[in-house]
């Protein structure tokens, strides 16, 4: 009877171990470093850092030589990234995208062709033959 509650008692400590990598593993957030767009000048950590913060709204910035030269880059968090995700390309063979939000929805039956260049009047809508030349009056 001690046996078996020992080996469960382990599974479920590893069980537990296991869940508590992966919440950790999911929280820890993504940096990324780009190179800051309003610092110029001999890079100064201190300066840099507040800068960062403060004008290009990052988590901090930091001095590092790249290229010869020390330049402030500045880390951002990306999981907080707002952007909307991209839409994946149609599946070939498969069914068009979907109209655009802005735009209206076309009419039902499909509608009448748009008049020609020169202008003029639209098809009858019965289908009929073309509409009587104007009078030369």
């Amino acid at each position: 009877m001690t046996k078996h509650s020992f080996v469960l008692s382990a599974v479920l400590l590893l069980l537990f171990f296991v869940a508590i990598s992966e919440i950790k593993a999911t929280a820890a957030p993504k940096i990324c470093e780009k190179a800051s767009k309003t610092y110029s000048g001999k890079c100064d950590a201190k300066k840099c850092d507040e800068q960062c913060i403060s004008w290009e709204k990052a988590s901090h910035g930091a001095c590092h030589k790249r290229e010869g030269k020390g330049l402030c880059f500045c880390y951002f968090d990306c999981s907080k990234d707002k952007s909307p995700p991209k839409a994946p390309p149609p599946a070939a063979g498969g069914s068009p995208p979907p109209p655009d939000a802005g735009s209206p929805p076309p009419p039902a039956g499909g509608g009448s062709p748009p008049p020609p260049a020169g202008g003029g009047s639209p098809p009858p809508a019965d289908g009929g033959g073309s509409p009587p030349p104007p009078s030369a009056n």
